[in-house]
């Protein structure tokens, strides 16, 4: 049986029994750490703080010497995120991080570091996009954000797909193509001259060359800040949708378990795509995904 002191993340938690929780914290040093926190859902609780999601803690933790969980004895506030709690696009991009984090350092609690700086780099950029923007909406940079931040994690777990160049022939793209095949088991795009060379049974998706363009070279986020920027960006809302509709399924597919953050950062996408479609006009969409090519 031992103490030891901590920093970590909360990603999740759970109601148990009449009083308590159980948090999956995330730790630079430890990787995830189960705890069981003992009154945290009485009012008078000073512990509670600890298992609000997103909040980082500096933390003395008690490990017995069996059990699956360990247990909070004290903790510290670091950070609380406020202002980006504050809003729904930034709440809904930094719960889809945590539900990826906590997905990934089950194979990968090796690159525990690596992966809280990448956390925490994104959750900033959020903050910083919601106190920048100045129209309003910090949807379109807090998913360019999420993209980027997506982009690194699928690189340190060994998911990275190849978007610039044929999975087969290694030939570079034709950006003037409307849409290339995508294979998950292979991780790549197929150009149209390859797909006679790989196995009947390799399933393949449709996405289009603008989605494969924007998550193979994302905008700067701070670039979204701006109305005027983001409307020089052709089919922002659309090629945002359609983006993580992509990235949904191929997280989905290599992690084989379903995401359920994704549900509402799609409804918002969702919604914005919506509210830009002119009045008697039907939004057109070809899907990022579709079924077999």
């Amino acid at each position: 049986m031992t103490t030891y002191p901590a920093t970590f993340i909360c990603l999740r938690t759970w109601d148990y029994g009449d009083a308590d929780r159980i948090v999956h914290a995330f730790s630079p040093e430890h990787g995830l750490i189960r705890l069981f926190v003992k009154g945290a859902r009485k009012t008078a609780s000073k512990l509670a703080g600890a298992c609000d999601v997103l909040h980082v803690s500096e933390a003395l933790i008690f490990k017995g010497a069996s059990g699956q969980f360990q247990r909070l004895c004290q903790y510290d506030s670091v950070c609380r995120y406020d202002v980006l709690r504050s809003d729904l696009a930034a709440l809904a991009c930094a719960l889809v991080a945590a539900e990826l984090i906590q997905a990934v350092l089950v194979e990968h609690d090796h690159y525990s570091q690596r992966l809280y700086e990448l956390l925490i780099q994104l959750l900033d950029a959020l903050e910083k996009a919601v106190s920048a923007c100045d129209f309003g909406n910090a949807l379109p940079a807090c998913v360019c954000a999420l993209t980027h931040f997506q982009t690194r994690l699928l690189s340190v777990a060994g998911y990275e797909p190849q978007l610039d160049t044929c999975i087969v022939s290694q030939t570079p793209l034709d950006w003037q193509q409307p849409h290339y095949a995508f294979s998950v088991p292979l991780g790549g795009v197929v150009a149209p001259e390859s797909m006679t060379q790989i196995p009947s049974h390799t399933g393949l998706v449709r996405i289009s060359t603008q989605t494969l363009r924007f998550l193979h070279t994302p905008p700067p986020v701070s670039e979204l800040f701006s109305t005027k920027r983001a409307l020089q960006i052709e089919n922002l809302p659309l090629t945002l949708e359609k983006s993580q509709r992509f990235l949904h399924y191929y997280w989905t597919q290599q992690l084989e378990k379903p995401l359920r953050a994704f549900e509402m950062l799609q409804s918002l996408l969702n919604d914005q795509l919506a509210m830009q479609t002119p009045p008697g006009l039907s939004v057109t969409r070809q899907a990022a995904v579709s079924g077999p090519v």
